[in-house]
């Protein structure tokens, strides 16, 4: 029987040159902040004492006056105008600034990226694809296919669009590219299986995040055989990185440690002296301290920890087999293990001021917001724990949406004051929980 595929033309993820910064992108935010920072000291009041007036923790309050943040909830705006006698002046000030926002985020089409249309259709069509492609998988006979180098090309992008959290793109190209390799496999191309297998891990993101968690280990399994057949021990090695989330998804934590560790005694040593073998050897460190610290092993945990700093040692910060590894990678990783461990104040302490660098993959620079907002509120810091799922949703939106994190973090926020801010339950409501 033979398969026939429709063409399919790939292109890279779309990025604008035009795409406004993070600086431009808060500057209508400044006229705002300096207005309500003038008032209130013109007024005679300390932050605190406005704070309490309002109702509101003096942290809150002090936000709205930096610079650099994202906007202030319209509600805490409402109230900044009317303590302060801004007649509307804040009110006005805070709508011009939305307004500017939107204009830009129009006009280099972010507009779906912060989450303004559900993609929710397209994506389970993606996965019906999917699951039909992976069906067929053994049936394909050859046909027409571009050459090996273009197909890893494809697979690259492919990959950035999962490094960069953008799931609908994975969606709309990652079962026909799977199709068109398997037929490229069929017609007889050789050394097919590292692509083969990163395409696999692409539509896994896909799969795992969107909670279609047995396609996803279907997936696991089916990247487990072709990095065997590729034997690159590193390819291997990574794909035991991503099998974690087979066992996450069980809570069979126990299983997930001896997978690891199997994973990690089977590296070369000659390969350590290299940066692609000290990164994959450090990203399963990584996750092996995850792992230990939602066991509660503080000291293995720790030990991980320590391992994967040696290795970033040795690998600068970068992607090596589709996973982003180096210090900072590491130091994410850090907070999360402490927040697992049940010691928000020692993540929170660790984070200090540290923003993660622009280089860094959407995906991994959104999980650090996200996971340092859990921390927030689990100490209280409510204030600066919604600000922070706001960053997390500007760099990551599609992630942001169907994390568990940040609805158990959104969750711990509506049972508090912050519950009543209407932007706040606008957010919540976005990101699927039920908001009476």
């Amino acid at each position: 029987m033979a398969c026939s595929l429709t063409a399919v033309t790939y292109r890279s993820p779309d990025v604008s040159n035009d795409a406004p910064t993070q600086e431009n992108e808060f500057q209508a935010v400044a006229r705002l902040a300096g207005e309500i920072r003038r008032l209130r000291k013109a007024a005679g009041l300390s932050q605190s004492k406005l704070a309490a007036d309002l109702g509101y923790t003096r942290q809150y309050v002090s936000r709205a006056e930096r610079s650099g943040r994202p906007l202030p909830s319209a509600d805490l705006v409402k109230a900044l105008d009317l303590a302060l006698a801004a007649g509307g002046e804040l009110l006005r000030l805070r709508e011009q600034a939305q307004l500017e926002q939107r204009a830009r985020r129009h006009a280099t089409g972010a507009d779906v990226e912060v989450g303004q249309v559900d993609h929710g259709e397209e994506i389970h069509a993606g996965i019906q694809r999917l699951r039909r492609v992976l069906d067929a998988r053994d049936l394909y006979q050859g046909g027409f296919t571009r050459p090996a180098h273009v197909l890893d090309q494809a697979v690259v992008q492919l990959t950035e669009a999962r490094l960069q959290a953008r799931y609908v793109q994975i969606a709309r190209t990652a079962p026909e590219l799977i199709a068109e390799i398997l037929q490229a496999q069929a017609e007889g191309q050789q050394n097919l299986s590292r692509a083969l297998t990163l395409a696999y891990r692409a539509a896994d993101g896909l799969a795992f995040k969107y909670g279609y968690t047995d396609l996803s280990a279907r997936l696991i399994e089916l990247m487990r055989g072709t990095a065997e057949e590729s034997g690159d021990e590193l390819l291997i090695g990574t794909v035991s990185y991503v099998r974690t989330e087979t066992f996450f998804a069980t809570d069979d934590l126990e299983t997930a440690r001896c997978s690891l560790t199997q994973a990690l005694d089977r590296i070369p040593t000659k390969a350590l002296v290299t940066a692609p073998g000290s990164a994959v050897n450090g990203s399963l460190h990584m996750r092996a301290a995850v792992v230990a610290a939602r066991l509660g092993e503080s000291d293995s945990a720790r030990d991980h920890l320590v391992d994967a700093k040696s290795m970033a040692d040795q690998a600068p910060e970068g992607v090596y087999y589709g996973t982003a590894f180096g210090p900072d990678s590491v130091r994410i990783h850090e907070v999360a293990v402490h927040i697992d461990l049940g010691d928000a104040p020692t993540a929170l302490e660790r984070t200090g001021v540290w923003q993660p660098p622009q280089q860094l993959p959407a995906e991994r620079r959104s999980h650090y917001f996200i996971d340092r907002a859990r921390a927030q509120a689990q100490v209280g810091l409510y204030g600066d724990a919604y600000d922070g799922l706001r960053t997390a949703r500007q760099i990551a939106p599609q992630q942001v949406r169907h994390h568990p994190h940040v609805r158990q973090s959104l969750a711990a926020l509506m049972r508090t004051r912050l519950g009543r801010d209407a932007d706040v339950r606008n957010f919540a409501g976005w990101a699927g929980l039920s908001v009476r």
